[in-house]
């Protein structure tokens, strides 16, 4: 399957080689990493949001009052804004450290435990009902890619919002593009190679896990004729959450 606009084609690929699957590794880390600096910088601002917030100022208050005790050379409008800047720094150090720590761990389970990693990559996607599709332009670039399970690693390598998955249904994972390449419709064309995969094998439904903060994504999931069928708060705070989104085929 190729492109005509912009040259590079789409290919199933077995992760015969751990050259391929270092470079899709790479892939999502670079996605990744795009989409924690997106919550980080959505989360700051949320920060300076609640500041003022009622409840925020009543805090705010009453630290200012034990604070004005022992700073009693300073006024008590230097002493809220100090109170202030101290609050929000720690607030977004919270923030950071808290996605570093997410960070790592999405690391680690990539690298050590999900379908991706070296010891399950191939014995996953080597399988008949099994498949996975990468974008690769004519310097043998990978650009982007999707998954889709059919065996029973579709209720292996998931999400907990999913529900268990029977035979006629199908769970579409890793779908993503180098941020360079975006909006040129390779997604898409991962995504479409996955869905014909799918109708081969007489699957009935296609389930994906996507999040609140990827609004491109869902966009492109909602055109294709995906649809939420559930959301799922995984960060109150963050106000990051979960979402679940079904095609029927």
């Amino acid at each position: 399957m190729a492109n005509s606009e912009f040259k590079y084609e789409i290919r199933r690929t077995f992760f015969d080689n751990h050259e391929t699957l270092k470079c899709v590794q790479n892939l999502f880390m670079s996605s990744y990493s795009k989409l924690l600096k997106h919550i980080i910088c959505i989360s700051i601002r949320h920060v300076f949001t609640q500041l003022s917030n009622f409840l925020f100022l009543i805090l705010l208050v009453i630290v200012t009052s034990v604070l004005n005790e022992f700073f009693l050379h300073y006024t008590i409008w230097q002493v809220v804004l100090l109170s202030a800047i101290f609050f929000g720094i720690c607030t977004i150090l919270y923030i950071i450290f808290y996605m570093y720590q997410s960070w790592t761990s999405w690391f680690d389970e990539i690298i050590n435990e999900s379908d991706l990693c070296y010891k399950n990559a191939n014995k996953v996607y080597s399988k008949e009902k099994n498949a996975f599709f990468v974008a690769v332009t004519p310097e043998n670039k990978i650009i982007g890619c999707a998954g889709i399970l059919l065996d029973e690693e579709k209720n292996i390598f998931t999400d907990p919002i999913v529900s268990i998955l029977d035979e006629n249904e199908a769970l579409l994972i890793r779908v993503i593009t180098l941020p360079e390449y975006q909006g040129k419709g390779i997604a898409k064309l991962c995504v479409s190679a996955c869905i014909d995969f799918a109708k081969q094998n007489n699957i009935n439904t296609i389930q994906l896990v996507s999040t609140n903060r990827q609004n491109a994504a869902v966009k492109l999931y909602e055109g294709i004729g995906f649809v939420n069928i559930r959301n799922e708060l995984f960060n109150k705070f963050l106000d990051y959450s979960t979402v679940l989104m079904e095609l029927n085929l």
